[in-house]
């Protein structure tokens, strides 16, 4: 049974501070202004809708491929279409304040929970994050893993100049950067890297492209990026 009293007040009063103070930050205000700017681009919106659509068809379909041959072109036009909406500068710009501001969130969900106790885990849905309690690191049957490995593919790209290594960050995630011989290696999506890859190959800046399988995803990409 609740009950009512002055300290229950006053939990109220603190959760309504801390929401008007949360609102006031910068990375909040950000979101908010990248989000109305996103929402604001019809043509944008109608390409996410078309996505989706062919999407839900593609899905629809899937099952009976084996008596539909034209499923690996619409696959590819997905592809297509995803690509062109992941490199939008307004979509990307909204995904760099979202996760601004869910590791404030975060941060915020895991301060209150270790007031209470230091036993509660919090999920907070970050990039490489734990997405569930890990009861200790080891056991009879060797080492437990917290992370399923990842379907990903690297991506080497050769470039006429390390001035332009920047304007690569856009098609996946940096993992290592030499300046010497001028190539960086990116980590995309697996079923993606063929046409990201074409995609990049085009670009008049980049030398010469191939792919290479890595098989775990264990660099620091942040500490990668802070280099160029």
């Amino acid at each position: 049974m609740l009950t009512i009293d002055e300290q229950l007040f006053d939990i109220d009063e603190t959760i309504d501070e801390v929401v008007a103070s949360f609102l006031e930050l910068e990375s909040v205000k950000d979101y908010r202004k990248a989000r109305e700017v996103f929402l604001a681009d019809t043509i944008l919106q109608e390409k996410i809708m078309h996505f989706q659509a062919l999407k839900q068809s593609y899905e629809d379909a899937k099952p009976y491929a084996a008596f539909r041959p034209e499923l690996t072109e619409i696959r590819h036009q997905l592809l297509k279409e995803k690509r062109a909406i992941d490199i939008n500068e307004k979509v990307s710009q909204l995904r760099q304040s979202e996760v601004a501001v869910q590791k404030i969130l975060a941060e915020l969900s895991q301060k209150i929970s270790s007031a209470i106790s230091s036993d509660i885990f919090v999920d907070t849905g970050l990039p490489l994050a734990p997405h569930k309690l890990h009861h200790g690191n080891c056991s009879k049957g060797g080492r437990k893993k917290m992370f399923k490995k990842q379907e990903r593919q690297g991506i080497i790209v050769y470039l006429y100049y390390n001035r332009d290594a920047r304007k690569l960050n856009k098609y996946g995630d940096v993992l290592y950067h030499s300046r010497k011989m001028r190539y960086q290696v990116l980590y995309v999506n697996k079923e993606e890297a063929e046409d990201i890859a074409k995609e990049i190959s085009e670009l008049k800046f980049v030398k010469e492209v191939s792919l290479s399988q890595f098989d775990n995803i264990d660099k620091n990409f942040v500490g990668n990026l802070a280099r160029f």
